[in-house]
């Protein structure tokens, strides 16, 4: 939640030259929880 906040932060701010670092984060977020559900979840 904290990083999908920080996107729609530097969109409505129109600051988009540092959008990749809360971006990057978002990403890897998500990537981590798919993998949670997916693989370890399995055991």
């Amino acid at each position: 939640m904290f990083f999908v906040g920080a996107i729609i932060f530097h969109v409505r701010a129109g600051v988009y030259y540092n959008i990749a670092f809360p971006g990057l984060y978002l990403v890897l977020a998500v990537a981590a929880a798919v993998y949670m559900i997916l693989f370890a979840a399995k055991g």
